[in-house]
Protein backbone atom coordinates (compact mmCIF):
# COMPACT_ATOMS: atom_id res chain seq x y z
CA UNK A 1 0.00 0.00 0.00
CA UNK A 2 1.46 3.41 -1.03
CA UNK A 3 1.93 6.24 1.61
CA UNK A 4 -0.72 8.19 0.39
CA UNK A 5 -3.61 5.10 0.52
CA UNK A 6 -2.52 4.36 4.25
CA UNK A 7 -3.07 7.85 5.35
CA UNK A 8 -6.57 7.40 3.16
CA UNK A 9 -7.34 4.37 4.89
CA UNK A 10 -6.06 5.93 8.41
CA UNK A 11 -9.04 8.95 8.02
CA UNK A 12 -11.76 6.31 7.16
CA UNK A 13 -10.85 3.96 9.97
CA UNK A 14 -10.58 7.44 12.24
CA UNK A 15 -14.58 8.48 10.56
CA UNK A 16 -15.88 5.36 11.30
CA UNK A 17 -14.52 4.90 14.96
CA UNK A 18 -15.61 8.45 15.35
CA UNK A 19 -18.90 7.73 14.17
CA UNK A 20 -19.48 4.21 16.47
CA UNK A 21 -18.34 6.95 19.75
CA UNK A 22 -21.14 9.46 18.84
CA UNK A 23 -23.57 6.31 18.31
CA UNK A 24 -22.85 4.74 21.64
CA UNK A 25 -23.10 8.40 23.25
CA UNK A 26 -26.70 9.33 21.36
CA UNK A 27 -27.64 5.49 22.76
CA UNK A 28 -26.64 6.22 26.32
CA UNK A 29 -28.27 9.83 26.20
CA UNK A 30 -31.81 7.69 25.83
CA UNK A 31 -31.36 6.08 29.22
CA UNK A 32 -30.61 9.17 31.28
CA UNK A 33 -33.86 8.60 33.35
CA UNK A 34 -33.37 5.25 34.45
CA UNK A 35 -32.57 4.79 37.79
CA UNK A 36 -29.21 3.32 38.58
CA UNK A 37 -28.95 -0.18 39.97
CA UNK A 38 -28.09 -0.70 43.85
CA UNK A 39 -24.09 -1.29 42.81
CA UNK A 40 -23.71 1.89 41.07
CA UNK A 41 -25.59 4.09 43.58
CA UNK A 42 -23.19 2.27 46.44
CA UNK A 43 -19.87 3.21 44.11
CA UNK A 44 -21.00 6.56 43.53
CA UNK A 45 -22.13 6.95 47.48
CA UNK A 46 -18.93 5.68 48.09
CA UNK A 47 -16.93 7.63 46.28
CA UNK A 48 -18.14 10.75 46.83
CA UNK A 49 -17.39 10.48 50.32
CA UNK A 50 -13.65 9.31 49.57
CA UNK A 51 -13.30 13.10 48.73
CA UNK A 52 -14.77 14.20 51.64
CA UNK A 53 -11.78 12.08 53.67
CA UNK A 54 -13.51 9.44 55.01
CA UNK A 55 -11.57 5.34 54.64
CA UNK A 56 -12.44 2.72 52.70
CA UNK A 57 -13.26 -0.39 54.49
CA UNK A 58 -12.93 0.83 58.00
CA UNK A 59 -15.65 3.19 57.41
CA UNK A 60 -17.18 2.86 53.85
CA UNK A 61 -17.99 -0.55 53.56
CA UNK A 62 -17.78 -2.88 50.38
CA UNK A 63 -16.87 -6.01 49.59
CA UNK A 64 -15.12 -5.17 46.20
CA UNK A 65 -11.11 -4.39 45.65
CA UNK A 66 -10.62 -0.32 45.70
CA UNK A 67 -10.47 -0.06 42.01
CA UNK A 68 -14.29 1.23 41.22
CA UNK A 69 -14.42 3.32 44.51
CA UNK A 70 -11.25 5.21 43.30
CA UNK A 71 -12.62 5.59 39.34
CA UNK A 72 -15.80 6.96 40.62
CA UNK A 73 -14.45 9.35 43.33
CA UNK A 74 -12.07 10.93 40.17
CA UNK A 75 -15.02 11.31 37.83
CA UNK A 76 -16.87 13.00 40.97
CA UNK A 77 -14.15 15.57 41.49
CA UNK A 78 -13.73 15.65 37.99
CA UNK A 79 -17.66 16.09 36.61
CA UNK A 80 -19.64 16.66 39.96
CA UNK A 81 -21.63 14.73 41.89
CA UNK A 82 -24.75 14.23 39.87
CA UNK A 83 -26.17 11.72 37.37
CA UNK A 84 -24.37 13.81 34.46
CA UNK A 85 -21.22 11.97 35.93
CA UNK A 86 -22.65 8.51 35.52
CA UNK A 87 -23.52 9.27 31.99
CA UNK A 88 -19.98 10.73 31.24
CA UNK A 89 -18.31 7.72 32.62
CA UNK A 90 -20.80 5.31 30.52
CA UNK A 91 -19.99 6.87 27.50
CA UNK A 92 -16.47 6.93 28.25
CA UNK A 93 -15.84 3.18 29.48
CA UNK A 94 -17.79 2.36 26.06
CA UNK A 95 -15.74 4.22 23.66
CA UNK A 96 -12.60 2.84 25.61
CA UNK A 97 -14.29 -0.85 25.21
CA UNK A 98 -14.87 -0.10 21.50
CA UNK A 99 -11.29 1.11 21.18
CA UNK A 100 -10.12 -1.83 23.13
CA UNK A 101 -12.07 -3.97 20.85
CA UNK A 102 -10.70 -2.79 17.37
CA UNK A 103 -7.06 -3.22 18.31
CA UNK A 104 -7.27 -6.50 19.71
CA UNK A 105 -9.05 -7.80 16.66
CA UNK A 106 -6.95 -5.75 14.25
CA UNK A 107 -3.75 -7.17 15.70
CA UNK A 108 -5.39 -10.92 15.45
CA UNK A 109 -6.43 -10.36 12.10
CA UNK A 110 -4.18 -7.79 10.48
CA UNK A 111 -7.31 -6.66 8.79
CA UNK A 112 -8.90 -3.28 9.90
CA UNK A 113 -12.40 -4.48 8.03
CA UNK A 114 -13.10 -7.13 10.85
CA UNK A 115 -11.47 -4.44 13.46
CA UNK A 116 -14.23 -1.86 12.36
CA UNK A 117 -17.25 -4.43 12.01
CA UNK A 118 -16.61 -5.49 15.86
CA UNK A 119 -16.23 -2.62 17.12
CA UNK A 120 -19.67 -1.25 15.51
CA UNK A 121 -21.15 -4.54 17.09
CA UNK A 122 -19.30 -3.42 20.81
CA UNK A 123 -21.84 -0.68 20.51
CA UNK A 124 -24.88 -2.26 19.91
CA UNK A 125 -24.13 -5.67 22.13
CA UNK A 126 -23.13 -3.31 25.14
CA UNK A 127 -26.36 -1.54 25.66
CA UNK A 128 -28.36 -4.56 26.01
CA UNK A 129 -30.50 -4.64 29.27
CA UNK A 130 -31.26 -7.79 29.12
CA UNK A 131 -27.58 -8.36 30.36
CA UNK A 132 -27.92 -5.29 32.15
CA UNK A 133 -25.01 -3.86 30.27
CA UNK A 134 -26.22 -0.28 29.85
CA UNK A 135 -24.69 1.32 32.99
CA UNK A 136 -21.33 1.62 33.87
CA UNK A 137 -20.86 -1.42 36.52
CA UNK A 138 -17.62 -3.33 36.61
CA UNK A 139 -17.90 -5.59 34.28
CA UNK A 140 -17.68 -2.20 31.66
CA UNK A 141 -14.84 -0.81 33.72
CA UNK A 142 -13.23 -4.07 33.29
CA UNK A 143 -13.66 -4.37 29.50
CA UNK A 144 -10.98 -1.82 28.21
CA UNK A 145 -8.02 -2.74 30.80
CA UNK A 146 -7.92 -6.23 29.91
CA UNK A 147 -8.84 -6.01 26.05
CA UNK A 148 -6.17 -3.60 25.89
CA UNK A 149 -3.97 -5.46 28.19
CA UNK A 150 -4.44 -8.65 25.78
CA UNK A 151 -3.40 -6.27 22.51
CA UNK A 152 0.16 -5.17 24.41
CA UNK A 153 0.58 -9.03 25.64
CA UNK A 154 -0.14 -10.37 21.55
CA UNK A 155 1.92 -7.67 20.28
CA UNK A 156 4.85 -8.86 22.52
CA UNK A 157 4.04 -12.32 21.39
CA UNK A 158 3.62 -11.70 18.17
CA UNK A 159 5.38 -8.97 17.02
CA UNK A 160 8.56 -9.09 19.90
CA UNK A 161 7.59 -5.70 20.80
CA UNK A 162 10.26 -4.60 23.77
CA UNK A 163 9.26 -5.02 27.78
CA UNK A 164 7.95 -1.72 28.27
CA UNK A 165 4.70 -3.34 26.35
CA UNK A 166 4.91 -6.05 28.57
CA UNK A 167 5.17 -3.77 31.30
CA UNK A 168 1.50 -2.20 30.30
CA UNK A 169 0.42 -5.14 29.73
CA UNK A 170 0.72 -6.44 33.68
CA UNK A 171 -0.55 -2.77 34.59
CA UNK A 172 -3.55 -3.14 32.97
CA UNK A 173 -4.60 -5.97 34.31
CA UNK A 174 -3.59 -5.33 38.08
CA UNK A 175 -5.91 -2.54 37.14
CA UNK A 176 -8.64 -4.63 36.58
CA UNK A 177 -8.06 -6.90 39.50
CA UNK A 178 -8.43 -3.67 41.35
CA UNK A 179 -12.06 -3.80 40.53
CA UNK A 180 -12.89 -7.42 40.64
CA UNK A 181 -10.18 -10.05 41.94
CA UNK A 182 -11.61 -12.83 39.46
CA UNK A 183 -10.94 -10.86 36.41
CA UNK A 184 -7.09 -12.07 36.75
CA UNK A 185 -8.38 -16.01 35.43
CA UNK A 186 -8.07 -13.76 31.66
CA UNK A 187 -4.35 -13.01 31.90
CA UNK A 188 -3.75 -16.40 33.39
CA UNK A 189 -5.72 -17.78 30.93
CA UNK A 190 -3.89 -15.88 28.35
CA UNK A 191 -0.83 -17.27 29.79
CA UNK A 192 -1.90 -20.70 29.39
CA UNK A 193 -2.29 -20.07 25.53
CA UNK A 194 0.74 -18.79 24.80
CA UNK A 195 3.17 -21.29 26.94
CA UNK A 196 0.77 -24.06 25.44
CA UNK A 197 1.66 -22.77 22.07
CA UNK A 198 4.96 -22.40 22.41
CA UNK A 199 5.68 -25.70 23.82
CA UNK A 200 3.46 -27.64 21.08
CA UNK A 201 4.02 -25.81 18.08
CA UNK A 202 7.05 -23.43 18.27
CA UNK A 203 9.56 -24.26 21.26
CA UNK A 204 12.18 -21.89 20.20
CA UNK A 205 9.77 -19.27 21.29
CA UNK A 206 8.86 -20.95 24.76
CA UNK A 207 11.76 -19.07 26.64
CA UNK A 208 10.34 -15.51 25.38
CA UNK A 209 6.97 -16.29 26.19
CA UNK A 210 7.74 -17.46 29.70
CA UNK A 211 9.90 -13.97 30.06
CA UNK A 212 7.01 -11.91 29.29
CA UNK A 213 4.66 -14.21 31.55
CA UNK A 214 6.78 -14.01 34.54
CA UNK A 215 7.55 -10.12 34.12
CA UNK A 216 3.38 -9.09 33.76
CA UNK A 217 2.64 -11.52 36.47
CA UNK A 218 5.41 -10.06 38.58
CA UNK A 219 3.89 -6.43 38.03
CA UNK A 220 0.70 -7.50 39.50
CA UNK A 221 2.04 -9.15 42.23
CA UNK A 222 4.07 -6.00 42.71
CA UNK A 223 0.81 -3.69 42.29
CA UNK A 224 -0.85 -5.67 44.55
CA UNK A 225 1.81 -5.93 47.36
CA UNK A 226 1.99 -1.64 47.18
CA UNK A 227 -2.04 -2.11 47.65
CA UNK A 228 -1.62 -4.21 50.87
CA UNK A 229 0.91 -1.24 52.27
CA UNK A 230 -0.83 1.43 51.22
CA UNK A 231 -3.81 0.04 53.57
CA UNK A 232 -1.16 -1.37 56.01
CA UNK A 233 0.39 2.26 56.67
CA UNK A 234 -3.41 3.47 56.89
CA UNK A 235 -4.29 0.68 59.31
CA UNK A 236 -7.01 -0.27 58.02
CA UNK A 237 -5.31 -3.60 56.79
CA UNK A 238 -7.29 -5.39 59.13
CA UNK A 239 -10.44 -4.11 57.24
CA UNK A 240 -9.71 -4.40 53.82
CA UNK A 241 -8.99 -8.17 53.90
CA UNK A 242 -12.00 -8.50 56.53
CA UNK A 243 -14.18 -7.21 53.53
CA UNK A 244 -12.30 -8.36 50.18
CA UNK A 245 -10.69 -11.88 50.91
CA UNK A 246 -12.66 -13.37 54.29
CA UNK A 247 -16.18 -12.02 53.24
CA UNK A 248 -15.84 -12.97 49.33
CA UNK A 249 -15.09 -16.11 50.62
CA UNK A 250 -18.21 -16.61 52.70
CA UNK A 251 -20.02 -14.15 49.68
CA UNK A 252 -19.05 -16.79 46.73
CA UNK A 253 -18.83 -20.07 48.38
CA UNK A 254 -16.95 -23.09 47.89
CA UNK A 255 -15.76 -22.72 44.15
CA UNK A 256 -15.48 -26.38 42.95
CA UNK A 257 -19.08 -26.81 44.36
CA UNK A 258 -20.55 -23.62 42.56
CA UNK A 259 -19.02 -25.02 39.06
CA UNK A 260 -20.65 -28.36 39.84
CA UNK A 261 -23.84 -26.60 40.31
CA UNK A 262 -23.61 -24.55 37.41
CA UNK A 263 -23.02 -27.49 35.08
CA UNK A 264 -25.51 -29.78 36.49
CA UNK A 265 -28.05 -26.25 35.83
CA UNK A 266 -26.71 -25.39 32.41
CA UNK A 267 -28.80 -21.63 32.22
CA UNK A 268 -26.35 -20.95 34.52
CA UNK A 269 -23.89 -20.42 31.13
CA UNK A 270 -26.73 -19.91 29.33
CA UNK A 271 -30.18 -18.19 30.76
CA UNK A 272 -33.42 -18.15 28.56
CA UNK A 273 -33.81 -14.71 28.66
CA UNK A 274 -30.49 -14.10 26.77
CA UNK A 275 -30.86 -16.29 24.28
CA UNK A 276 -31.72 -14.39 21.72
CA UNK A 277 -28.63 -11.78 22.74
CA UNK A 278 -26.21 -14.53 23.02
CA UNK A 279 -26.99 -17.54 20.41
CA UNK A 280 -25.52 -15.78 16.83
CA UNK A 281 -22.26 -15.42 18.62
CA UNK A 282 -22.03 -18.70 20.07
CA UNK A 283 -22.59 -19.70 16.45
CA UNK A 284 -20.10 -17.71 14.93
CA UNK A 285 -17.69 -18.55 18.10
CA UNK A 286 -18.24 -21.93 16.80
CA UNK A 287 -17.67 -21.15 13.58
CA UNK A 288 -14.29 -19.08 14.44
CA UNK A 289 -13.31 -22.39 16.20
CA UNK A 290 -13.45 -24.82 12.83
CA UNK A 291 -12.10 -22.26 10.68
CA UNK A 292 -9.11 -21.88 12.30
CA UNK A 293 -8.87 -25.66 12.72
CA UNK A 294 -9.43 -25.76 9.01
CA UNK A 295 -6.67 -23.19 8.79
CA UNK A 296 -4.48 -24.51 11.00
CA UNK A 297 -4.04 -21.07 12.47
CA UNK A 298 -2.90 -23.17 15.96
CA UNK A 299 -2.06 -19.81 17.95
CA UNK A 300 -5.31 -17.83 17.63
CA UNK A 301 -7.00 -20.81 18.27
CA UNK A 302 -5.09 -21.78 21.58
CA UNK A 303 -6.01 -18.02 22.39
CA UNK A 304 -9.59 -17.59 21.59
CA UNK A 305 -10.55 -21.24 23.57
CA UNK A 306 -8.60 -20.30 26.31
CA UNK A 307 -10.05 -16.97 26.48
CA UNK A 308 -13.96 -18.90 26.69
CA UNK A 309 -12.53 -21.23 29.39
CA UNK A 310 -11.73 -18.00 31.73
CA UNK A 311 -14.70 -15.81 30.54
CA UNK A 312 -16.84 -19.48 31.65
CA UNK A 313 -15.03 -19.56 35.24
CA UNK A 314 -15.07 -15.68 35.51
CA UNK A 315 -18.75 -15.68 35.30
CA UNK A 316 -19.26 -18.76 37.83
CA UNK A 317 -16.27 -18.02 40.33
CA UNK A 318 -18.43 -15.69 42.60
CA UNK A 319 -20.93 -18.15 42.75
CA UNK A 320 -24.28 -15.97 42.07
CA UNK A 321 -24.67 -15.73 38.33
CA UNK A 322 -25.99 -12.54 38.16
CA UNK A 323 -27.21 -11.41 34.66
CA UNK A 324 -24.70 -8.35 34.95
CA UNK A 325 -22.41 -10.97 34.74
CA UNK A 326 -23.02 -12.63 31.50
CA UNK A 327 -21.42 -9.20 30.20
CA UNK A 328 -17.81 -10.70 30.25
CA UNK A 329 -19.24 -12.60 27.09
CA UNK A 330 -19.01 -9.68 25.15
CA UNK A 331 -15.69 -9.50 23.66
CA UNK A 332 -14.52 -12.98 23.57
CA UNK A 333 -17.99 -13.12 21.27
CA UNK A 334 -17.12 -10.39 19.05
CA UNK A 335 -13.34 -11.38 19.16
CA UNK A 336 -14.76 -14.68 17.90
CA UNK A 337 -16.94 -12.77 15.01
CA UNK A 338 -13.31 -11.07 14.50
CA UNK A 339 -11.52 -14.44 13.76
CA UNK A 340 -14.43 -15.31 12.01
CA UNK A 341 -14.55 -12.67 9.34
CA UNK A 342 -11.03 -12.84 8.85
CA UNK A 343 -10.99 -16.59 8.19
CA UNK A 344 -13.56 -15.82 5.24
CA UNK A 345 -11.80 -12.77 3.94
CA UNK A 346 -8.96 -15.80 3.65
CA UNK A 347 -10.46 -18.26 1.90
CA UNK A 348 -8.13 -19.10 -1.08
CA UNK A 349 -8.52 -17.65 -4.62
CA UNK A 350 -10.03 -20.48 -5.66
CA UNK A 351 -12.98 -20.04 -3.81
CA UNK A 352 -14.15 -17.67 -6.54
CA UNK A 353 -14.92 -14.77 -4.31
CA UNK A 354 -17.13 -17.05 -2.04
CA UNK A 355 -15.22 -16.12 1.41
CA UNK A 356 -15.61 -12.35 0.94
CA UNK A 357 -19.30 -12.85 0.19
CA UNK A 358 -19.58 -15.04 3.41
CA UNK A 359 -18.16 -12.58 5.39
CA UNK A 360 -20.40 -10.13 4.31
CA UNK A 361 -23.11 -12.20 4.75
CA UNK A 362 -22.41 -12.94 8.50
CA UNK A 363 -21.46 -9.21 10.19
CA UNK A 364 -24.77 -8.33 8.19
CA UNK A 365 -26.96 -10.87 9.97
CA UNK A 366 -24.92 -9.65 13.36
CA UNK A 367 -25.54 -6.71 12.94
CA UNK A 368 -28.85 -6.87 11.66
CA UNK A 369 -29.84 -9.42 14.62
CA UNK A 370 -28.29 -7.26 17.15
CA UNK A 371 -29.49 -4.28 15.86
CA UNK A 372 -33.22 -5.51 16.19
CA UNK A 373 -33.00 -6.58 19.43
CA UNK A 374 -31.57 -3.28 21.08
CA UNK A 375 -34.27 -1.05 18.85
CA UNK A 376 -36.72 -3.26 20.89
CA UNK A 377 -35.78 -2.00 23.69
CA UNK A 378 -36.10 1.80 22.67
CA UNK A 379 -39.56 0.94 22.49
CA UNK A 380 -39.59 0.91 26.52
CA UNK A 381 -39.05 4.23 28.43
CA UNK A 382 -36.08 4.28 30.07
CA UNK A 383 -37.74 4.37 33.51
CA UNK A 384 -39.10 0.71 32.82
CA UNK A 385 -35.82 -0.72 31.77
CA UNK A 386 -35.11 -0.67 35.64
CA UNK A 387 -38.19 -3.06 35.97
CA UNK A 388 -37.04 -4.98 33.23
CA UNK A 389 -33.77 -5.70 34.23
CA UNK A 390 -34.02 -5.70 38.37
CA UNK A 391 -38.09 -7.15 38.53
CA UNK A 392 -37.92 -7.89 42.27
CA UNK A 393 -36.48 -4.59 43.21
CA UNK A 394 -37.42 -1.44 44.29
CA UNK A 395 -34.74 1.62 42.67
CA UNK A 396 -37.19 3.40 40.74
CA UNK A 397 -39.11 3.99 44.42
CA UNK A 398 -35.62 4.36 45.97
CA UNK A 399 -34.60 6.99 43.82
CA UNK A 400 -38.32 8.80 44.15
CA UNK A 401 -37.66 8.81 47.88
CA UNK A 402 -34.24 10.46 46.98
CA UNK A 403 -35.26 13.39 44.83
CA UNK A 404 -38.12 14.12 47.14
CA UNK A 405 -35.87 14.33 49.96
CA UNK A 406 -33.83 16.48 47.78
CA UNK A 407 -36.55 18.81 47.66
CA UNK A 408 -37.20 19.02 52.07
CA UNK A 409 -34.04 19.19 53.26
CA UNK A 410 -30.93 21.40 53.34
CA UNK A 411 -27.79 20.38 50.50
CA UNK A 412 -25.62 17.91 52.02
CA UNK A 413 -27.73 16.79 54.77
CA UNK A 414 -26.39 14.06 56.73
CA UNK A 415 -28.80 10.70 57.43
CA UNK A 416 -28.38 7.58 58.91
CA UNK A 417 -29.04 4.79 56.35
CA UNK A 418 -30.13 1.23 56.88
CA UNK A 419 -30.44 -0.73 53.78
CA UNK A 420 -29.18 -1.52 50.83
CA UNK A 421 -30.46 0.69 47.93
CA UNK A 422 -28.51 3.80 48.62
CA UNK A 423 -30.45 5.25 45.48
CA UNK A 424 -31.91 7.91 48.05
CA UNK A 425 -28.58 8.56 49.08
CA UNK A 426 -27.36 9.20 46.10
CA UNK A 427 -29.78 10.91 43.83
CA UNK A 428 -30.74 13.34 47.50
CA UNK A 429 -27.25 14.29 47.74
CA UNK A 430 -27.23 12.90 50.97
CA UNK A 431 -24.13 11.88 52.98
CA UNK A 432 -24.56 8.51 55.63
CA UNK A 433 -23.67 9.14 59.25
CA UNK A 434 -22.88 5.28 58.48
CA UNK A 435 -20.31 3.73 56.71
CA UNK A 436 -21.53 0.49 56.23
CA UNK A 437 -23.99 0.66 53.61
CA UNK A 438 -24.08 -3.10 52.08
CA UNK A 439 -26.19 -4.26 55.35
CA UNK A 440 -28.78 -6.75 53.79
CA UNK A 441 -26.22 -9.62 53.13
CA UNK A 442 -23.50 -7.92 55.18
CA UNK A 443 -25.54 -8.33 58.60
CA UNK A 444 -25.86 -12.38 57.76
CA UNK A 445 -22.07 -13.32 57.49
CA UNK A 446 -21.14 -14.74 60.75
CA UNK A 447 -17.66 -13.12 60.72
CA UNK A 448 -18.77 -9.74 60.20
CA UNK A 449 -22.01 -9.02 61.59
CA UNK A 450 -20.88 -8.73 65.09
CA UNK A 451 -18.53 -5.95 64.24
CA UNK A 452 -20.91 -4.12 61.98
CA UNK A 453 -23.58 -4.14 64.77
CA UNK A 454 -21.77 -2.52 67.27
CA UNK A 455 -20.45 0.06 64.80
CA UNK A 456 -23.88 0.50 63.45
CA UNK A 457 -24.96 1.06 67.11
CA UNK A 458 -22.44 3.26 67.94
CA UNK A 459 -23.10 5.58 65.28
CA UNK A 460 -26.96 5.90 65.98
CA UNK A 461 -26.28 6.65 69.50
CA UNK A 462 -23.41 8.97 68.66
CA UNK A 463 -26.15 11.31 66.90
CA UNK A 464 -25.26 14.14 64.42
CA UNK A 465 -28.18 13.46 62.04
CA UNK A 466 -32.28 14.01 61.95
CA UNK A 467 -33.53 11.73 59.46
CA UNK A 468 -32.88 8.06 58.97
CA UNK A 469 -34.12 6.43 56.28
CA UNK A 470 -34.29 2.41 56.08
CA UNK A 471 -35.57 0.27 53.26
CA UNK A 472 -37.05 -3.51 52.70
CA UNK A 473 -33.46 -4.99 53.39
CA UNK A 474 -34.42 -4.05 57.32
CA UNK A 475 -35.91 -7.38 57.58
CA UNK A 476 -32.51 -8.75 57.34
CA UNK A 477 -31.16 -6.00 60.62
CA UNK A 478 -31.75 -6.72 64.15
CA UNK A 479 -29.78 -4.45 66.01
CA UNK A 480 -32.28 -4.45 68.91
CA UNK A 481 -30.39 -1.11 70.42
CA UNK A 482 -31.11 0.88 67.01
CA UNK A 483 -34.80 -0.45 67.34
CA UNK A 484 -35.46 1.06 70.39
CA UNK A 485 -33.68 4.28 69.56
CA UNK A 486 -35.71 4.29 66.55
CA UNK A 487 -39.08 3.59 68.32
CA UNK A 488 -38.14 6.58 71.61
CA UNK A 489 -36.29 9.09 69.37
CA UNK A 490 -38.05 9.67 66.16
CA UNK A 491 -41.48 9.79 64.45
CA UNK A 492 -41.91 8.02 61.29
CA UNK A 493 -42.85 10.75 58.62
CA UNK A 494 -45.59 9.82 56.50
CA UNK A 495 -45.14 9.19 52.62
CA UNK A 496 -46.35 7.35 49.53
CA UNK A 497 -43.43 4.72 49.53
CA UNK A 498 -44.18 0.84 49.73
CA UNK A 499 -40.85 -0.06 50.60
CA UNK A 500 -38.78 2.67 51.99
CA UNK A 501 -39.15 4.61 55.43
CA UNK A 502 -38.25 8.03 56.50
CA UNK A 503 -38.25 8.51 60.53
CA UNK A 504 -37.65 12.06 61.65
CA UNK A 505 -35.89 12.86 65.35
CA UNK A 506 -38.58 14.15 67.27
CA UNK A 507 -38.12 18.27 67.94
CA UNK A 508 -35.45 18.73 64.98
CA UNK A 509 -35.21 21.33 62.69
CA UNK A 510 -36.70 19.55 59.91
CA UNK A 511 -39.47 17.73 61.68
CA UNK A 512 -41.95 20.06 60.30
CA UNK A 513 -41.03 20.31 56.87
CA UNK A 514 -40.62 16.83 56.39
CA UNK A 515 -43.56 15.62 58.14
CA UNK A 516 -45.75 18.19 56.46
CA UNK A 517 -43.78 18.38 52.94
CA UNK A 518 -43.03 14.74 52.13
CA UNK A 519 -46.78 13.15 51.81
CA UNK A 520 -47.41 15.83 48.87
CA UNK A 521 -43.51 15.58 47.52
CA UNK A 522 -44.29 11.52 47.20
CA UNK A 523 -47.46 11.54 45.78
CA UNK A 524 -46.15 13.65 43.58
CA UNK A 525 -43.33 11.60 42.61
CA UNK A 526 -44.74 8.87 42.26
CA UNK A 527 -48.27 10.16 40.00
CA UNK A 528 -45.56 11.12 37.45
CA UNK A 529 -44.26 8.10 37.18
CA UNK A 530 -48.02 6.15 36.89
CA UNK A 531 -47.02 4.45 40.37
CA UNK A 532 -50.71 3.58 42.82
CA UNK A 533 -50.05 6.04 45.60
CA UNK A 534 -50.71 4.76 49.44
CA UNK A 535 -50.62 7.46 52.02
CA UNK A 536 -52.36 6.40 54.60
CA UNK A 537 -49.89 4.76 56.61
CA UNK A 538 -50.12 5.03 59.99
CA UNK A 539 -47.55 6.56 62.82
CA UNK A 540 -44.14 5.14 63.62
CA UNK A 541 -44.67 1.42 64.52
CA UNK A 542 -41.88 -0.27 62.37
CA UNK A 543 -39.83 -2.98 64.45
CA UNK A 544 -36.86 -3.97 63.34
CA UNK A 545 -36.47 -7.78 61.88
CA UNK A 546 -39.67 -6.90 60.93
CA UNK A 547 -40.64 -5.02 57.62
CA UNK A 548 -44.50 -5.26 58.25
CA UNK A 549 -46.56 -2.03 59.04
Amino acid sequence: MTIAGRRQGDWWTTAALAVCALLAAAMRLYGWQEPVERDLAIHAVIGHELLQGRELYSDLWDHKPPGTFLLHAAFVALFGYSPAYLYVMNVLLNVAGMLGIYVLVNALTGRRICGLAVALLWVLVSDDIHLQANQPNSEAMAAPLLLFGAWCWYEVSERRRGPQWALLAGGLFFAATLLKQHYALMPAGMATALLAHAAIKDRPALGAELRTTLLIAGVGLAGWLLTLLAFWLQGSLDDFLDAVVTYNRGYGGDVLRTLKYAYRHWQNFFPTQFAAGLLPYIVTGVLAVACMLWQRRWKLLFLFVAWVVATELMVAVPGKFFPHYFQLWIPVMLVGVGLLLDSLLGWPARAQGRGPALAMAVAVACLCLSGYRIAEQFTQSAWRWAEIKYPTEHFGESRLLGESLAALLPAGSRVFFIGHDQQALFYGRLRPVNGKLYARWLVDHPSLSPRLLADTNARFMAGGFDVAIVNASLVKLKAQLIKEALSRDFVLAPDCFAHSEVWVRRGSAVEATVTAGLPGQSAGMLRSHGVPLDCARPGPTLVLGDNRR
